[in-house]
């Protein structure tokens, strides 16, 4: 309340005076504190959006090698490290006298790094290297025991391919023939080695 002695307008000058010293020492700064507080927070946000963006490309990857994964699961077993010949006719042999070839010849020539031509770009650059182990195959028995020994050749764990096959009839046992086929294998050596 004004008193008599007091002026009005000296009054409404230290209201002026307080409240430009409050804008002044309080709001001005606060006003600066809120606009680095924003500029801080628009970064930060642009730094989360970033690392979700990674986060989303890291989740988009680890599924795809997770899928590359169970495509390639088995090729180190159908593709040794290892030459391994011997293990490889040792299961062929097997699988022969089980279908009923008692009589048979393997005959294994070199093994030679397989050439571009034979393969895709894709594997070319997936497995340098390769080698392919070729080996002719001599039996003879019953034609119905040659397609089931196909049939499981197919299904033998380590990679292998019939190049040629020579099917001729036995013209003194009818039912019976004699096959020449010509099967590679494949191995991978481990970089800095020849192969055997």
């Amino acid at each position: 309340m004004l008193t008599r002695n007091q002026n009005p307008a000296a009054s409404v000058g230290v209201l002026v005076a307080i409240t430009g010293a409050f804008a002044w020492f309080a709001l001005v700064p606060a006003e600066h504190r809120l606009k680095s507080a924003r500029a801080e927070s628009e970064t930060l946000r642009g730094e989360i959006e970033e690392q979700s963006r990674q986060i989303a490309l890291l989740r988009q990857l680890h599924d795809e090698v997770s899928q590359l994964e169970r495509a390639t699961g088995g090729f180190r077993l159908r593709v040794p490290r290892d030459h391994d010949l011997g293990e490889f006719l040792k299961d062929l042999a097997a699988m022969l006298e089980q279908n009923g070839f008692a009589r048979y010849t393997f005959q294994p020539q070199m093994a030679k790094p397989v050439t571009a031509e034979r393969m895709t770009p894709e594997l070319v650059r997936a497995a340098p290297g390769l080698q392919v182990q070729p080996v002719v195959v001599q039996i003879a028995g019953e034609f119905e025991s040659l397609f089931a020994t196909l049939r499981e050749l197919e299904r033998m764990p380590r990679l292998s391919q019939i190049e040629s096959l020579v099917l001729d009839a036995d013209p003194e046992h009818p039912g019976r023939v004699k096959v020449e086929m010509l099967i590679n294998t494949y191995f991978l050596p481990e970089p800095g080695t020849k192969g055997d």
